[in-house]
């Protein structure tokens, strides 16, 4: 099923079978009751884990997203509010880890933790245990990536990396309890112990010199243009005060803080880039800052794995599925198809003279190659042992990639339509191979 949807990725299961009997051998497998999502979930994150196992280290990449989805009877599938109660949205909550490696290519999603809004809004007052709040998602999220790596690539030391949402008491302390390297943006709120008495966090590395400077190359979106963004870096040890609200205690925690803020490139209107960073790493040289700095920015290869996984490549919202059940096990191997893209993307910017056959297989360059062949510009010539860069970028183009000088790097989307060209001809090559009319 997998390969099938890696073949012709799509949102709607009847998109992607186009056999009758395939089809419904699909929908068979999704909707049985006896078929458990959380196996699905299993064989995913343990492949992820096996492709960690050679790697000193991994970032471990926690975020949460939701699948609006079709229900037009509520409560008929079992899915719960998105958004505000008050829009009506329908559909589940997933909150992901992605293994990604030091050099930002994505490996693979290592656990998905899924859960439905239920219950309607609340206004009590009291401040709730974990076990209660849906921030706990964060620390199961973790915990089972954790125990994947743990399984399968026990020498691979992990690195937690996260967004302003996992800067809570809790989930720090879990991450210092287990000692666990970590790098989260802070909302900047929080006061930290400093020269025997308590400060805002800003107000002392205002007075920090500056270590270093970094730039970033930001995408555009909604609220920012695109551009490159020159950050200058200071960074400090101190003793973080951790409120705990249940308990009503304070607590103090040796982290360093990291301060990343664009200086001269912020066009008028806009605001500044602008990072305050928690890490249990110690910090003393301008490498080690800037280090940290470029850590967290790859932190947003969750968010290019979000989008590809919900709309650019693969669609997941567009399933019709009947149950909450087979959306997850759908929607987990749909996974799996947008982060191969993604990794590919990756790996062709980060590695591009790597050799094609370190992430191709035999049967797939052969099928690149014939379907290249017969598309080439005149001016082109087609290398039988092409680079990792060449070949990403070849298969780009038979997902319709432009290349001009304003288009950019290949993105997931030609990528991934040009894959599904690949991957059914590579079939064809694979048979003929196994029929012995091939080398």
């Amino acid at each position: 099923m997998v390969a099938a949807a890696v073949r012709r990725p799509a949102g709607r299961v009847s998109e992607v079978f186009k056999s009758p009997s395939k089809r419904q051998g699909a929908y068979d497998f999704l909707e049985h009751d006896q078929v458990s999502g959380q196996q699905v979930l299993k064989a995913l994150g343990q492949a992820t884990a096996r492709r960690c196992r050679d790697l000193e280290s991994v970032y471990v990449v926690v975020d949460g997203t939701s699948l609006t989805l079709t229900e037009l009877v509520p409560l008929q599938k079992g899915f719960g509010a998105i958004g505000t109660y008050t829009n009506g949205a329908r559909g589940v909550k997933v909150m992901n880890t992605l293994a990604v490696s030091q050099t930002g290519a994505p490996l693979g999603v290592l656990g998905q933790v899924w859960w439905a809004r239920q219950q309607g809004p609340t206004h009590n007052a009291r401040y709730r245990p974990l076990r209660e709040r849906e921030s706990r998602h964060w620390h199961e999220a973790v915990d089972l990536a954790l125990d994947n790596l743990r399984e399968l690539a026990p020498n691979t030391k992990p690195h937690v990396l996260a967004d302003r949402e996992a800067d809570a008491t809790a989930f720090l302390q879990k991450l210092l309890k287990a000692n666990l390297d970590f790098t989260i943006r802070t909302n900047a709120i929080r006061k930290i112990f400093w020269g025997g008495a308590s400060h805002s966090t800003r107000d002392v590395l205002r007075k920090q010199p500056v270590l270093g400077r970094i730039s970033v190359d930001l995408a555009q979106t909604r609220r920012r243009s695109a551009r490159r963004a020159r950050l200058h870096v200071r960074a400090i040890r101190a003793s973080v005060i951790l409120r705990d609200r249940h308990s009503k205690r304070r607590h103090r925690a040796e982290m360093t803080i990291v301060w990343a803020r664009e200086e001269g490139t912020t066009p008028r209107g806009e605001k500044p880039l602008d990072w305050v960073l928690f890490t249990n790493r110690p910090i003393h040289t301008k490498s080690e800052a800037i280090a940290a700095v470029r850590a967290y920015c790859f932190r947003w290869r969750i968010e290019d794995f979000h989008r590809a996984w919900k709309r650019g490549h693969c669609c997941v919202e567009e399933t019709q599925l009947r149950s909450r059940e087979a959306v997850m096990k759908w929607a987990t191997i749909l996974a799996a198809v947008a982060s191969r893209a993604e990794h590919l993307r990756h790996r062709a910017r980060e590695a591009p003279d790597d050799p094609a056959d370190s992430e191709f297989s035999r049967d797939e360059l052969d099928g690149l190659l014939f379907l290249k062949e017969k598309e080439k510009r005149r001016t082109e010539t087609i290398t039988p042992n092409p680079t990792l860069a060449q070949a990403v970028r070849w298969v780009a183009d038979l997902g319709g990639y432009v290349g001009n000088r304003s288009s950019g790097p290949p993105g997931t989307t030609t990528i991934g339509r040009g894959l599904e060209r690949v991957l059914f001809a590579a079939e064809i090559f694979g048979e003929l191979r196994a029929a012995g009319k091939l080398r």
